[in-house]
This record gives structure tokens, C-alpha cells and sequence, in this order.
């Protein structure tokens, strides 16, 4: 698709299989449980992403396109500009956020799912005690337990993730018009593909020292 989709490309696209999607969508290497449902999640967490941009996107299109900077501003506002406007800002800018929302909780759902898995598995009964742990702290806890740094390993996922991050708080804690131009900070296809990295990171981490 093209680039009013986020770049996203359907999970089952032959360009995800010949490595050329342009992002990483997660496909387990050990076939190991739940390492299986994250693929498989993320897979149609992706689709729905993608089908709900082309939804609205075709809604949009249904109406006659307006030239913003040349409307009469003081005339009567037509039904149909009306709705292009409002269906425009769903699609643009509101839909976008609520799907950040989504993959950042997705994402979070799973570190914490495998911080605790891999904190049993290694008989750490202090994690437990971590109130309020973030994506930091179940990153740390999972790179205890994998005898790796993956916070060195994982930087770049990280520092991304830290990016979009303060855009997610920003539109759960403030007014949407201060916002402005946010949107235009971040695809879709970049999220999906620091997530994948991250999971795949771990697995190949614990992979590696027979964790699972």
C-alpha cells in the first residue's frame, strides 16, 4: 500500500517473505509457546491496522475533495464538506493515536507476560515485588535472565520506543489540538517493527542460553 497506510503491508504479503515490506513484522525462530501467539497476535493486530486505515480512507474518498485554503469560511458549511472534514480527522490524525495505543499496549501485554514466565523459570521470586514495573524494568529483568544486556543490544528499539512513548502519554493526558502535527512523528510500520525487533531479540537472547 502506499504511504497514506503507514506503510503497512498485509501480514500474508510475499513482500514480508522476501524481506522487502520495508519493517520487521515478528516471526518466531524456536516455535516455542507463547512465542507462537505473539506472531500470531502481532500478525492480526497488523491486518487490523491496515483494514481500518483502507476503511477509512474509502469513507473519505466518498466525498467531494475541498480545497481547504480556498472555502469561504463565512459561508454556510455544506453536509458534505462537513463530513469530509470530520471523517479527514478520524482518519489522519485520531484513528492513528488509538492504533498507537493498541501496539504500545500489545507491546507491553508481552514484556511483562515474558518477565514473569522467564522470572519463574530462573526462580526469581523478587521481580514480583516491582510495583509498576516499565518497559525498562521488564527489559532489565528479562536481560537478567537471559545473561544478557539486552538494553545495550535492544538501544535503538528502545530510544524509539521512548520517542512514541511521549507521544502516546501526550494524547491520553492532554487536549487532542495539542497534538498538532504529532501524528506526522511516527508510522505505524516503525511501531510494528520496533515491537518485532524487541520480541525477537528476546527470543534469540533466550534461545541462546536453552531458557526455553
Amino acid at each position: 500500500m502506499d504511504g497514506d497506510m503507514e506503510r503497512l503491508k498485509e501480514s500474508h504479503s510475499c513482500e514480508h517473505y522476501a524481506g522487502n515490506a520495508g519493517y520487521l513484522l515478528f516471526v518466531t525462530e524456536g516455535g516455542v509457546f507463547p512465542f507462537v501467539k505473539y506472531e500470531e497476535q502481532l500478525a492480526k493486530i497488523n491486518d487490523y491496522c491496515l483494514y481500518l486505515l483502507i476503511f477509512l480512507k474509502e469513507k473519505v474518498d466518498t466525498f467531494e475533495p475541498f480545497d481547504i485554503d480556498e472555502h469561504d469560511w463565512a459561508g454556510p458549511v455544506s453536509w458534505e464538506h462537513s463530513q469530509f472534514l470530520s471523517w479527514s480527522f478520524l482518519y489522519e490524525e485520531i484513528n492513528k493515536y488509538t492504533l498507537l495505543l493498541l501496539l504500545l499496549a500489545f507491546f507491553e501485554s508481552v514484556l511483562s507476560e515474558i518477565a514473569n514466565w522467564f522470572s519463574d523459570i530462573t526462580g526469581n521470586s523478587q521481580w514480583k515485588k516491582v510495583r509498576n514495573p516499565k518497559v525498562s524494568d521488564y527489559i532489565r529483568q528479562i536481560g537478567m535472565c537471559c545473561r544478557a544486556d539486552l538494553q545495550d543490544s535492544l538501544a535503538d528499539e528502545l530510544a524509539y520506543y521512548d520517542s512514541i512513548r511521549k507521544i502516546r502519554n501526550q494524547f491520553v493526558h492532554h487536549t487532542w489540538e495539542q497534538m498538532t502535527d504529532q501524528h506526522e512523528k511516527f508510522t505505524l510500520a516503525d511501531v510494528i517493527n520496533m515491537i518485532s525487533r524487541v520480541i525477537a531479540g528476546i527470543e534469540q537472547s533466550a534461545l541462546a542460553v536453552d531458557l526455553i
